[in-house]
């Protein structure tokens, strides 16, 4: 993607456009405080700090290296570290130790196995059993590397039933070992979205769709998790990734720049960022899980719950699993052509204090849509008429720093009429309407994008609402490590 291109596609966040609020309990903080913040802009205050510090020392082994429990991108050690106890850090340091040097020493066929109940570590074949007899000479625990609790050690070779049923207990927890890996890695999976690029994943925050790799920069759509080259875009268009967003209504290989607005198509969507999400993920999550009862069997799948009830806490019913319906986005039309496209009159706000209409800022959002979000062809005419860095993105639309005048003049040369003047106590109003006169609100003129012409047909082969790559999963699809937002 050239330069130029690149410099047209971004929008300044608004720094003051919400506040710092802890990923857990909720309360506000200030943007210094001193708990545990990842690099996706996920927050914790010290008292949640201290319970995130508590899991990770309750399994040392599974919680290396140490990821936001949101996220689960890896936190940046430094971070961590500032939270801990001086009894904490001794501790914390032998498990870094042991796990820098194995890096270093660990073969391709060979594995680092640890005791759950202190720092001794072992390397051994990657198929060795899954057991550990710890040489610890303040330790000495035998114990399951898969459960990871203690074994009993039986010296006669005569076991009671119940002696033969806890060792058969564990034997059991190796079979198993390799399929429940297998379910956990599809659960972890739904919880966040890779790069396409490096497999860089993580969750995004309340913005739009558009995201930025903080390890390798590619810009890449968190709904269909298609990178920014392989999206579908408005033949000929010049502005990157918005393109990308041009009616997604009706072409099923677009996708919407921000979650909200598919409650304009489907109502199961709220007109909520983070109930979107949630709904997002629950989509994707099911989807993995009903992949993972294809791979590994339902056989398989109903031991691994009865012995480690793997399905029973995963927060959905195996009738959800196998059945939901897992539409994306339901009553989009499955065929469509130039003369069905559905217009809408765009109708726009501007709005500024009263006391700053000669200088601005001005915002800008849409008249009656509930969200105000702004659709990409008006961005795009923003960005190409008035200085990028002036413009950001706002919880209502977008905020411009040039006073009402400019921008009014803007749209009105991009085919927008204004329809009335107000003041509503300390604001100054302006609506504008594209392509109308002061008493209605016809439709724009049918666009030029002739995608939407000739790939109707294809769009039938290439997607299925159901959950093509193109309607936006994001399984392989690849996730505010993920990702930076744009």
């Amino acid at each position: 993607m050239s330069e130029a291109e690149n410099s047209a596609t971004v929008l300044i966040p608004d720094k003051n456009k919400k506040k710092t609020l802890c990923g857990s309990c909720e309360i506000e903080l200030e943007p210094d405080h001193p708990g545990i913040q990842c690099i996706q802009a996920h927050h914790y205050c010290v008292e949640c700090s201290a319970r995130i510090v508590n899991l990770f020392f309750s399994e040392p082994q599974h919680y290396t290296p140490l990821r936001c429990v949101q996220c689960h991108v890896e936190l940046i050690p430094e971070v961590f570290e500032r939270q801990l106890t001086p009894e904490q850090l001794e501790f914390y340091l032998q498990h870094m130790l042991v796990l820098l040097w194995a890096k270093e020493v660990v073969g391709e066929d060979e594995r680092l196995d640890r005791c759950p109940f202190c720092n001794y570590a072992v390397v051994r074949k990657i198929d060795d059993v899954k057991f550990i007899d710890c040489r610890h000479s303040e330790c000495g625990t035998f114990s399951c590397l898969v459960c990871r609790k203690a074994c009993p050690r039986y010296t006669s070779p005569y076991l009671t039933d119940e002696q033969f049923a806890e060792l058969d207990h564990h034997f059991k927890c190796s079979r198993l070992h390799d399929n429940k890996q297998e379910f956990e890695r599809y659960l972890e999976a739904g919880q966040k979205v890779p790069c396409p690029n490096c497999g860089l994943a993580g969750m995004k925050d309340d913005s739009c769709t558009h995201m930025t790799c903080p390890q390798c920069s590619q810009l890449w759509c968190y709904f269909c998790g298609k990178k920014v080259e392989d999206c579908d875009k408005a033949r000929n268009g010049t502005n990157g990734i918005y393109d990308h967003n041009l009616r997604w209504e009706t072409n099923l290989q677009r996708c919407p720049m921000y979650l909200i607005q598919l409650n304009d198509v489907d109502k199961r969507w709220e007109v909520d960022e983070d109930q979107c999400l949630a709904l997002f993920h629950r989509l994707r999550l099911l989807r993995l899980l009903r992949e993972a009862f294809e791979k590994i069997g339902r056989e398989d799948i109903d031991e691994l719950d009865r012995h480690f009830n793997i399905v029973s806490t995963c927060g959905f019913t195996i009738d959800e699993i196998l059945h939901e319906d897992l539409t994306l986005i339901r009553n989009r039309p499955a065929q469509f052509s130039k003369a069905q496209t559905i217009y809408m009159a765009l109708q726009l706000t501007l709005s500024c204090d009263l006391d700053k209409s000669q200088t601005g800022p001005t915002l800008i959002h849409s008249t009656g849509v509930q969200h105000y979000k702004i659709p990409p062809e008006v961005i795009q005419i923003l960005q190409q008429n008035l200085s990028n860095d002036r413009l950001s993105d706002d919880s209502e639309g977008v905020l411009c720093q040039d006073n009402p005048q400019r921008v009014l003049g803007v749209l009105r040369s991009n085919g927008f009429t204004l329809q009335k003047q107000t003041t509503d106590t300390n604001k100054a109003l302006w609506t504008l309407v594209q392509g109308g006169g002061s008493g209605g609100h016809p439709a724009p003129p049918p666009p030029t994008d002739e995608n939407n012409a000739d790939t109707g047909a294809e769009d039938q082969g290439e997607n299925n609402e159901e959950g093509g790559e193109g309607e936006g999963e994001g399984e392989g699809e690849g996730e505010e490590e993920g990702e930076g937002e744009e």
